[in-house]
C-alpha cells in the first residue's frame, strides 16, 4: 500500500464544518450530516484544515500531535479512515506543490485505493470512461464508480490520450515527457481507483469486454442508468426546481401549432361504462398487431381513442412560485404532462392525410402539414420498423423537455421515458377495448420528425412511436362476452 502522504487530503467542496457548541460540531453536505462530539483542540484544527485546502496525512497528523500530544495519534488514522469511508474526503496528487489531479468521491459507496501499479501490466482506458468540462476543469467520470477525477494539469490529458491504446507503465514513461515514472504510476492508480482503467492480458482481452454482464452494456446505456439514479453521483436529484427564477415555465397545455383546427367527436362515456369489456379481458387479450385492415379507421374512432387516452380532464393554474398542472387519463410525475401526441394520418375516413397535433384541452386536431415527402417518410419508417405496410395512423409522441427539466434534476429524461411507457400501455388498453389494432414501436428518427413538424429539437421532439388501425380479416376480432 502506498503511503497516503503522497496525496493531499481535503473535504469535498460541498462539505462544511458547522460548530454547534464548545467541543462539538457537525459536517454538513449533500445528503451528509455527521455529528462530531467531544472534539479535542487538535481535532478541531485538523477538521478546519481539511475544509481550507487540506494537507497530507503527515501534515494533518503533525497538527494533531502538536496540539493533543503523541497519544492522540493512535486515533488519528482510524478516524481519518472513517471520514474517507463516508465519501467526503478528496485525494489530490501534486507535483512540485502544483495540483495534478484530484479524486472527488460522490458517495460512501466509493473506496479510495492507492495500490501500486504493476509496471509490466498493460493498461487501457476503460470504454466507459468519459471526459467533460465542469466548472472550468476537465473531469474524467465513469458510470462504474461513485467518484470522479478532476484533471488540473494538461499533462494528465496527454496520458489519457496515450491510454486509448494498451501501454505498460514502462512504455508510458518516455512518452509522457516531464513526468517521473512514479508519478505516472500514482496517476494510473487514481484512474484505476475510479474504474477508468482496465488491465489487458497478453491476448489483448480485458474484463469489461468479456464479462457476461458488463460486456453486454453499451456506454450510453450504462451512463444513463447510473446518472439518472442515485448512488454513483453527487449531483442534485429530484424536484429541485433548477430553472426557477432563471427560465420561464412552459404552459400546462401547448398552444396549437396552426390556426386550422378540426373538432373531434366526443364519445359517450356513460355508454362505454356499460358496454366496454372488463379490464381483465382487455389486459389478457392485449397484443401488438402489425397489419391493418382494408377498411380504414374513422375520424370518430380516432377521436374516441384520443379522448380516452390523453384528453385534459382538469387544469390547476400555477404562479411564479408553483407549477401549473393538469389531470389526464394516464399518470405523470408531478402531473406535469410534457408529452404531446402528433397523429400522422395515412388512411382515416373523414380526415385528410397529413400531420396533426392533438389538442388535449379542446379535444381537437391542429393541422400542421398535408401529405408532404417528410410525412411519407415518417409512414415508411413506421412500416419498416414493425409492419408489412404503411400504418393507417402513426403517432409521434414528443416531449416538451423543459416542462420537466424546469422542476427535476438528475432524473428528468428518465422520467419522460417512464411517461412514454405508461402512455403506451394506456394506448394499448384503450385500442384493445375498442377492437382496434395497436402496436408500439421500439424507436424512431427524431430528426426527421422535428423537420416534418417544424420543431426545435432541443425544445421538443419525438421520444415515442405508436401505430393504430383497424383489424384485418386475417386477424380474428376479439369477442367479448
Amino acid at each position: 500500500m502506498l503511503a497516503n502522504h503522497a496525496f493531499r487530503l481535503s473535504f469535498r467542496d460541498d462539505i462544511k464544518l458547522v460548530e454547534a457548541q464548545t467541543a462539538s460540531a457537525a459536517l454538513i453536505g449533500r445528503e451528509i450530516h455527521i455529528p462530531l462530539r467531544q472534539l479535542s483542540a487538535g481535532w478541531q484544527l485538523v477538521l478546519t484544515q481539511l475544509g481550507m485546502g487540506g494537507g497530507t496525512e503527515q501534515d494533518l497528523g503533525k497538527l494533531l500531535l502538536d496540539r493533543d500530544g503523541e497519544a492522540a495519534l493512535f486515533q488519528f488514522y482510524p478516524r481519518m479512515q472513517q471520514l474517507i469511508q463516508k465519501g467526503i474526503i478528496c485525494h489530490t496528487l501534486s507535483i512540485d506543490q502544483q495540483r495534478f489531479a484530484t479524486i472527488t468521491p460522490a458517495s460512501s459507496a466509493y473506496r479510495f485505493q492507492a495500490e501500486p501499479i504493476d509496471p509490466h501490466q498493460c493498461w487501457l482506458l476503460s470504454r466507459f470512461a468519459y471526459c467533460h468540462r465542469e466548472q472550468g476543469e476537465l473531469v474524467i467520470d465513469s458510470p462504474q464508480a461513485a467518484a470522479k477525477l478532476v484533471l488540473h494539469d494538461p499533462n494528465a490529458a496527454v496520458l489519457l490520450a496515450l491510454l486509448a491504446q494498451p501501454h505498460t507503465l514502462a512504455e508510458l514513461a518516455p512518452l509522457a515527457k516531464g513526468l517521473a515514472p512514479d508519478m505516472i504510476g500514482l496517476f494510473l492508480g487514481m484512474l484505476h481507483s475510479i474504474k477508468a482503467l482496465v488491465a489487458v492480458d497478453a491476448a489483448g482481452h480485458n474484463d469489461e469486454e468479456h464479462s457476461p454482464t458488463l460486456g453486454q452494456w453499451e456506454f450510453h446505456d450504462l451512463l444513463f442508468h447510473t446518472r439518472s439514479r442515485m448512488g454513483r453521483h453527487a449531483g442534485p436529484y429530484g424536484g429541485t426546481f433548477p430553472s426557477k427564477g432563471k427560465f420561464t415555465q412552459l404552459p400546462v397545455v401547448k398552444d396549437p401549432p396552426s390556426a386550422e383546427m378540426i373538432a373531434l367527436e366526443l364519445p359517450d362515456l356513460d355508454r362505454l361504462y356499460e358496454t366496454d369489456p372488463p379490464l381483465t379481458a382487455v389486459i389478457e387479450r392485449r397484443r401488438s398487431i402489425r397489419s391493418h385492415g382494408e377498411i380504414p379507421i374513422t375520424r370518430q374512432q380516432l377521436g374516441e381513442f384520443l379522448y380516452r387516452v390523453a384528453r385534459v380532464k382538469k387544469v390547476v393554474a400555477g404562479d411564479a412560485q408553483s407549477y401549473g398542472i393538469s389531470f389526464r387519463p394516464y399518470p405523470a410525475g408531478g402531473a406535469l404532462y410534457e408529452l404531446e401526441i402528433y397523429p400522422v394520418v395515412n388512411r382515416c375516413a373523414g380526415l385528410d392525410a397529413g400531420l396533426y397535433c392533438y389538442q388535449p384541452l379542446d379535444h381537437a386536431l391542429s393541422k400542421i402539414a398535408s401529405r408532404t415527402p417528410q410525412v411519407d417518410l415518417l409512414l415508411e419508417m413506421a412500416a419498416s420498423a414493425a409492419m408489412s405496410m404503411q400504418p393507417q395512423i402513426f403517432f409521434g409522441i414528443t416531449a416538451r423537455f423543459q416542462r420537466v427539466q424546469w422542476k427535476y434534476q438528475g432524473m428528468a429524461y428518465a422520467l419522460m421515458l417512464k411517461h412514454v411507457g405508461v402512455l403506451y400501455q394506456t394506448m394499448y388498453l384503450v385500442s384493445t377495448a375498442m377492437g382496434l389494432a395497436p402496436c408500439a414501436l421500439g424507436g424512431g428518427n427524431a430528426d426527421v420528425f422535428s423537420k416534418a413538424a417544424d420543431l426545435d429539437y432541443y425544445a421538443e421532439t419525438m421520444i415515442g412511436e405508436f401505430v393504430l388501425g383497424t383489424i384485418g380479416h386475417e386477424q380474428p376480432e376479439f369477442a367479448y362476452h
